[in-house]
């Protein structure tokens, strides 16, 4: 797992899984992710995660 230039100030992370995921330049402030699961080889590159709540998700393996 890699998380780069991420911004996890005011966040929340319960049981998060993220197996050889890349959250590259991605911004979680003030995120709750509950349960939050991604399949391995999931790429979440530049994408900004702002205020979002995330319970049991489970995005589809890329």
């Amino acid at each position: 797992m890699s998380i780069r230039y991420a911004n996890l100030k005011k966040s929340k992370l319960i049981n998060v899984n993220l197996s050889f995921a890349n959250l590259e330049a991605a911004n979680l402030e003030t995120t709750d992710l509950t349960v939050l699961n991604f399949y391995d080889d999931v790429n979440i590159k530049g994408v900004r995660i702002n205020g979002a709540y995330c319970k049991y998700s489970k995005p589809l393996k890329v």
